[in-house]
C-alpha cells in the first residue's frame, strides 16, 4: 500500500500534499510547527481513531487521501465518523461508519481477514513521537489503540485465540482504570500538601465511600452481562446458521431434520439467560441506589456557600471541595488489581501456550530480528532464544539500544506480516532522532532504513533535512507555519 496525496480543510485554510512512492520528509526547521499532526492525519484520514492533537479538533476536518493498494487506486474522504471510498476500476462506491466499521475497511483495502493482524497494524506502521520508539512487543500505539505480538504471531499461524482475546484487553483495561483511581488518590494527596485543607464530615466520608463501592459493582456487573451476552448471541447465531442449512441426518433408516432442539450442546444456555436477568436486576438496582447517593452528595455541595470570597479564593475551594469528595478505598481498589492481574495472568498463560505450540513464524521472526540486531551492532544486547520476540524483560535495554531493538524487532515483524499478506505497507517514523540516538547511531538507523525498507514507502518527520540525516529523501514537505496551510 501506498500513498499517492492527502489534502485536508478545515473549512478556512486547505493543505494539498504529494508523496512519493519511497522516501519523504516532513520538515520544518523547529519544534511545534505541525510535523507529528501531519503524522497522524495521514493515519486519521485512514480511518484510525487517532487523538487530536492541541488547537486542531480533528472531527471537523475533511481530509481526503488517494492510496494505491494491490494495483488499484482508492480515494478515501473521512467527515467525522463517515468515510467514504471510491475505487477507481472497476467503479464502486461504498461507505463505512467509524469505529464500528474500521476493520472492516482495512480487509477490504488489503483484501485479507486477519482481523488479529489487522487490529495490529498501525503498531508495525507508525513509531510516535512520545511512544513509538518505546513500543518493543506490546502496549500502546497511540490514544487507545494497542498492539500486541501475540495476536499477529497467532493469526499468522491460523491459532484461534478469539475467545482469550477480548478477555486479555478487558483485564487489561480493568487495571488501568483501577490504577487511574489511585493516580487520583495521589493527586489529592499532592493538592493537600501544598493547600489548606477542607474538612467534610463523617457524613460526607461515609456517602463518598458508599458511591466509590456502588461504582464498581455496577462496572463488574457490566462486564459480566456483556460477556454473558456475547456468548449467548454466539450460540444463537451458530444455531441460526445449522438451521438455515437445511440438515438432515440418516437414523434407523429415516431421516431426521438437524434443528436446535436436537443437538445436545454443552452450554446450558438457558441457564445464562437466567444468570443474565438475575444480573441485570441487580445492576439495576445498584444503579438506582447510586443515583439516590450522588443526589445526597449534590445537596451537600451545593449547600456550601463560596460566594461571599473573591474569584480566586472561590476558585482554590471548588477545587479543594471536589477533591475532598474524591474517597477512594484504596485497599479495595489495590485488592481489585491484584485479582484483574491474576485473572489477567492466566489468560496471558494460556494464549502463551496456544501461540507458541508448532509455530513456526516464531522462528522465522526470531530469525530475521537477529539478522537485523547484526547490522544496528546490537547482538550483545539480545538473546539468541527464538521466544525473546516475546520478551518482557526490558531493564536491560535503556537509551538507543533500546530504540534500534524496536526498530530491529518491529521491521522484522513487519516483513514476515507483508510476505503473508501479500502487501507492502508504508512507515511513518516521527521524529526518528528525538530520542537518545547520537550522531553515529542515527546514521546506523538511516543506513538500516534505505537497505530494508527499500521496498517500502517511508516518511519520515524530522527538524532535519536530508544532508542532517544522511538518507536520500526522494520528496519533501516543508512546514512553515502549521500543518494546515497553502503548500
Amino acid at each position: 500500500m501506498k500513498i499517492i496525496d492527502i489534502k485536508v480543510s478545515d473549512r478556512i485554510d486547505e493543505s494539498y500534499d504529494k508523496f512519493d512512492e519511497k522516501t519523504n520528509l516532513i520538515y520544518s526547521n523547529k519544534n511545534s510547527k505541525g510535523k507529528s499532526t501531519f503524522c497522524r492525519l495521514v493515519f486519521y484520514a485512514l480511518g484510525y481513531p487517532v487523538p487530536s492533537t492541541r488547537g486542531l479538533n480533528f472531527s471537523r476536518l475533511v481530509t481526503v487521501i488517494n492510496i494505491e493498494a494491490n494495483g488499484v487506486q482508492y480515494e478515501i474522504t473521512r467527515i467525522d465518523s463517515d468515510l467514504y471510498v471510491e475505487k477507481t476500476s472497476p467503479k464502486l462506491s461504498l461507505k463505512y461508519s467509524l469505529p464500528e466499521q474500521h476493520y472492516a475497511f482495512l480487509s477490504y483495502i488489503l483484501n485479507t481477514e486477519k482481523f488479529d493482524i489487522i487490529k495490529n497494524l498501525l503498531g508495525l506502521m507508525y513509531y510516535d513521537k512520545e511512544k513509538g520508539w518505546t513500543l518493543l512487543n506490546r502496549g500502546k500505539v497511540i490514544g487507545n489503540i494497542r498492539f500486541n505480538i501475540e495476536d499477529i504471531v497467532a493469526s499468522l499461524n491460523d491459532t484461534d485465540c478469539s475467545d482469550l482475546f477480548p478477555i486479555r484487553d478487558q483485564k487489561t483495561e480493568e487495571i488501568e482504570k483501577y490504577n487511574s483511581l489511585l493516580k487520583m488518590d495521589k493527586l489529592k494527596t499532592e493538592y493537600y500538601s501544598n493547600n489548606d485543607y477542607v474538612e467534610i464530615s463523617d457524613i460526607e466520608k461515609e456517602l463518598q465511600q458508599k458511591i466509590a463501592s456502588y461504582s464498581l459493582l455496577v462496572e463488574k456487573n457490566k462486564d459480566k452481562i456483556s460477556e454473558l451476552h456475547k456468548i449467548i448471541r454466539k450460540d444463537k447465531s451458530f444455531f441460526d446458521y445449522i438451521e438455515q442449512m437445511d440438515l438432515y441426518i440418516n437414523f434407523d433408516e429415516k431421516q431426521i431434520k438437524v434443528t436446535r432442539e436436537n443437538i445436545v450442546n454443552s452450554c446450558n444456555i438457558d441457564y445464562l439467560k437466567a444468570r443474565k436477568s438475575v444480573l441485570e436486576l441487580e445492576m439495576i438496582s445498584s444503579i438506582n441506589d447510586l443515583n439516590k447517593l450522588k443526589e445526597k452528595q449534590n445537596k451537600i455541595i451545593q449547600s456550601n456557600n463560596l460566594f461571599d470570597e473573591n474569584v480566586q479564593k472561590i476558585l482554590e475551594k471548588q477545587i479543594n471541595i471536589q477533591l475532598s469528595h474524591v474517597n477512594i478505598d484504596i485497599v479495595r481498589i489495590e485488592d481489585n488489581i491484584k485479582e484483574a492481574k491474576r485473572e489477567k495472568k492466566i489468560v496471558d498463560d494460556t494464549i502463551k501456550m496456544r501461540v507458541r505450540r508448532d509455530n513456526t513464524f516464531i522462528s522465522e521472526i526470531h530469525e530475521l530480528f537477529y539478522k537485523y540486531t547484526k547490522e544496528l551492532n546490537i547482538t550483545n544486547w539480545v538473546s539468541k532464544k527464538t521466544d525473546y520476540i516475546f520478551t518482557s524483560d526490558l531493564k536491560s535495554l535503556s537509551g538507543a539500544i533500546y530504540q534500534l531493538t524496536v526498530v530491529a524487532l518491529k521491521v522484522a515483524v513487519l516483513k514476515i506480516v507483508e510476505k503473508h499478506l501479500g502487501v507492502i505497507l508504508p512507515i511513518v517514523l516521527d521524529s526518528p532522532t528525538g530520542k537518545e540516538l547520537d550522531k553515529d547511531n542515527t546514521a546506523l538507523l538511516m543506513k538500516f532504513i534505505e537497505k530494508e525498507l527499500g521496498s517500502n514507502q517511508v516518511i519520515i518527520a524530522s527538524i532535519y533535512d536530508e544532508n542532517e540525516l544522511g538518507i536520500q529523501i526522494n520528496n519533501k514537505i516543508t512546514i512553515v507555519k502549521q500543518v494546515i496551510e497553502k503548500r
